[in-house]
């Protein structure tokens, strides 16, 4: 019999599953949201550690140097009786204090990362309350290439992760609201890759060259989508590329009011749109997901224990964390305001290198490699991986933007949207790089704009106009295809802060 508790409560009992991964067996069960697999289950990020005790498998190379009692979920093996206890990864609500409207709208921001989701009241134009929980599609791996990937290497992969991602909107909902038969409509805006596979189209197309895309876009109803909401209208909204979704679309409506205004998402696939005479310029970075704390030895998501600030004053360095729970791992903002301490510190030079010191902040690991520790009574560290992860993202970043602005002088707000770009430290991101120097006055959180334009198109009736003269008004700039590119790439790869 094998036994699964979140905490110190039993949410399964059933019987073993003879040779199955302990990934597999919580996926089968339909817990694939307790896990979270940025490498898609190849072993090789070590993010899917569970606490396992029992009849498993003996632990393989890839486990090696594990805490005793904690196995990897994708290469673990049921072989009998087992206990297996999760890390709580559950809801993250917001709601209006004393705003007693059932609401009668849902908006949706489906990110490679993240599902966002908000209730809305059209009549008054408010939010009644927000819900966000971690895309359970993840399992797949953390980025939008990764889970092309696993659908080319096995159709119903596709199948799975459409029907992953419509059951947590599904219960999302629900989450939201007891009243589902109110919900009239529901908007849902995100990536590309992350549209087609709600939509249970295979993303294939978008993840090779040239990168082609059909219409998705239309209104449908909400139970073709096994949305439990008889009486709503389903939108799926346009983009404008493979790498250009309909989230950054929306965004871009929602702030870019005048000539001058660029926005940057900084999630994995860095949108970039800026405004200039009247028409658009847009193109998306590859920046992959470091920012966001996946493919780092010690990276994770926003959840509670997560590094997100991290400061040094007198010779000391100050962590904070998430919730004030034990750091369990740095998220984006926490890595790059670790990366601004081991730069002003000399830690890490301005080409990536880590530097020996005097034992105090660095170490050599069993590998030989050297790391930099910053928490006590903790192992979690940063390595030279993880710096060399930093420099191609931050690179990226930062030559997408000069090439879509053309002249960094003419930019005179940049917005900052998705999770990372709101909660980052400004200064941080300067020092680091990825923010030029000139910007650093005009550079603006502004929170998740892909979600609160999907609420402004649900409760302003303007906003449709606005999202059509962009569509019409718009220029890709397709930085495969600017000879200076890879001479800027290389040129901004240091962390130098210009």
């Amino acid at each position: 019999m094998v036994k699964v508790y979140s905490g110190d409560k039993c949410i399964l009992t059933a019987r073993e599953a003879e040779n199955e991964t302990i990934a597999g067996f919580l996926m089968r069960n339909g817990l694939s949201e307790s896990l979270y697999m940025p490498c898609g289950g190849e072993g090789l990020c070590g993010k899917c550690r569970v606490s396992a005790r029992g009849e498993l498998s003996e632990p393989d190379e890839r486990e090696v140097g594990l805490e005793p009692g904690f196995r990897l979920a994708c290469r673990a093996k049921i072989l009998g009786d087992c206990e297996i206890v999760l890390e709580k990864r559950g809801y993250i609500f917001e709601e209006r204090a004393g705003f007693k409207s059932s609401g009668n709208a849902v908006a949706v921001d489906i990110g490679t990362t993240t599902l966002f989701c908000a209730l809305v009241d059209t009549e008054r134009g408010e939010v009644v309350k927000t819900v966000a929980s971690v895309n359970p599609q993840a399992e797949f791996g953390s980025d939008v290439i990764s889970r092309i990937h696993a659908i080319s290497k096995d159709k119903t992969a596709l199948t799975k992760q459409t029907s992953l991602i419509r059951t947590a909107v599904s219960k999302a909902v629900r989450e939201l609201t007891d009243n589902t038969d109110a919900i009239e409509k529901i908007t849902v805006v995100g990536n590309t890759v992350m549209e087609y596979i709600f939509c249970g189209k295979n993303p294939e197309p978008l993840g090779q060259y040239p990168f082609e895309t059909e219409d998705i876009s239309g209104l449908f109803k909400a139970t073709d989508f096994d949305i439990d909401c008889k009486n709503a209208s389903l939108e799926i909204t346009p983009f404008l590329s493979a790498f250009f979704g309909s989230d950054a679309l929306y965004g871009a409506a929602l702030l870019l009011e005048n000539d001058g205004d660029m926005l940057l998402d900084m999630g994995t696939n860095g949108e970039i749109c800026v405004r200039q005479n009247g028409s658009f310029n847009y193109c998306s970075a590859a920046a992959g997901p470091a920012f966001e704390g996946a493919g780092l030895s010690f990276g994770c998501a926003a959840v509670d224990g997560a590094v997100c600030r991290v400061t040094e004053e007198d010779g000391e360095i100050h962590c904070e964390s998430l919730g004030g729970a034990k750091p369990c791992g740095f998220c984006g903002s926490g890595i790059i305001d670790a990366l601004k301490v081991m730069l002003d510190t000399g830690i890490c030079t301005s080409d990536g290198r880590l530097t020996a010191t005097d034992g105090k902040y660095t170490a050599v690991d069993g590998n030989g490699r050297l790391i930099f520790k910053p928490i006590s009574d903790s192992d979690i560290s940063v390595n030279g991986a993880d710096i060399r992860a930093l420099q191609l993202a931050k690179s990226a970043v930062c030559t997408a933007v000069r090439l879509c602005a053309g002249d960094i002088k003419t930019v005179r707000r940049m917005y900052l949207s998705g999770g990372f770009g709101d909660k980052i430290n400004i200064s941080s991101a300067v020092r680091c790089g990825i923010i030029p120097r000139e910007l650093e006055k005009r550079a603006v959180p502004a929170g998740n704009s892909a979600l609160s334009g999907a609420v402004r198109s649900l409760t302003e009736r303007a906003f449709s106009k606005k999202l059509e003269y962009i569509r019409k008004n718009s220029r890709l700039i397709d930085l495969n295809e600017i000879e200076e590119f890879n001479d800027l790439f290389a040129e901004y790869i240091s962390f130098d802060d210009r």
